[in-house]
């Protein structure tokens, strides 16, 4: 299918570009609530149950589901409370640098390591003791090498630097970036969007990593970046997370207190909406941007300022593979969940002729 006369190709950059097509994609991976469950017929259970009773019984059924529905009520007009105050907060924190950097779970340790992974001249020994300063991620790697080492039937490592040596610069460049980014987000439970969200940059980190040495990249650095691309969406996701059960928490010590059973059953059982997130989402922003960029060196902080430029035309080589692995990601799951319909996803991989041609081998 050929792009039709009024569609007009685009020079956006598909990492900062808020599409629709990119905007259902975004609204997929952030909805919380699995899809297509079955509802009962409610209404001919009850039927049938009443039918026959006699009119005292009928009646008393009547005013106990009145006051069912008044409490429902009651509790739906404290949850839209909840919300609403929530969105503000949300909205507050998400607009400031200095909360976001309060709330984020980036160390200065973690982006120096990985500061040092994007330089063009790695240096091992900076790597190795900037790694082992890191506990968490020491393990994480250590784990990491012994599975590979079980897959090939070699003997398990036992520390970190055991771990370390088995490894080339490139593939602690694939490696670490991912480990430290499932790290960020291990501290609460394991939400449906984010799983979905750690499997999406999996598959955007495979397919940089494929696709950078047809840019004359190296794969080690181009699956480095595509990992960073996704720090915006992590930190939406941690600190809007973080920032409902801190102010749940709150209202429910209130109720309790209070001695409003009603408010805290009604606050106890309220859910984060999606709606929030992606809202938030929708907006203008540059999380990531700011969050990384000033802990990077000058000549690793273009790559940040490369990612959050508008024009694709802006992008370098190692950027350039992000934004069609990005893209990529974006179309096969568009694809493969049926979000859309074919005509359209044609039509929107032909709307980046400079990325057509990948999208339609690779997604």
């Amino acid at each position: 299918m050929k792009p039709t006369a009024g569609s007009l190709p685009s020079t956006a950059n598909p990492l900062t570009d808020r599409g629709a097509l990119q905007q259902r994609f975004w609204q997929y991976l952030i909805d919380d609530a699995p899809k297509n469950r079955q509802q009962q017929d409610a209404d001919k259970v009850e039927a049938d149950y009443w039918q026959g009773k006699l009119e005292v019984e009928r009646v008393a059924q009547q005013q106990r589901q009145a006051d069912l529905e008044a409490q429902q009520q009651q509790i739906q007009q404290f949850q839209q409370r909840f919300v609403s105050h929530y969105d503000k907060e949300l909205q507050r924190v998400m607009a400031s640098p200095e909360l976001i950097s309060q709330g984020s779970p980036i160390t200065e340790a973690e982006l120096g390591l990985l500061d040092e992974l994007l330089s063009p001249n790695v240096n091992r020994n900076r790597v190795l003791t900037q790694l082992t300063a890191l506990p968490s991620l020491s393990n994480a790697l250590v784990r990491y090498v012994n599975k590979q080492q079980l897959q090939r039937d070699g003997a398990p490592v036992t520390n970190v630097r055991l771990a370390f040596n088995f490894l080339g610069v490139e593939e602690l460049q694939q490696v670490l970036p991912w480990l430290q980014f499932q790290l960020w987000r291990r501290n609460g439970p394991t939400s449906l969007r984010l799983r979905k969200l750690w499997r999406m940059l999996q598959q955007q980190k495979k397919m940089a990593g494929k696709l950078a040495p047809s840019f004359g990249c190296n794969s080690g650095l181009a699956e480095g970046l595509a990992v960073l691309q996704s720090v915006e969406i992590m930190l939406l996701l941690h600190i809007g997370e973080n920032l409902f059960e801190q102010l749940r928490h709150k209202w429910l010590t209130h109720a309790r207190q209070a001695g409003e059973k009603l408010a805290h059953q009604a606050i106890f059982d309220v859910k984060l909406p999606s709606r929030s997130l992606v809202s938030a989402w929708q907006k203008p922003h540059l999380w990531g941007f700011q969050t990384l960029s000033a802990h990077l060196s000058n000549a690793n902080k273009r790559f940040m300022v490369e990612m959050a430029q508008q024009h694709y035309h802006k992008l370098s080589a190692a950027t350039e593979v992000v934004a069609h692995a990005h893209l990529i990601t974006i179309s096969s799951t568009l694809k493969k969940r049926k979000l859309v319909e074919p005509e359209q996803l044609v039509l929107w991989r032909y709307s980046y002729p400079s990325l057509a041609d990948a999208t339609k081998k690779y997604a």
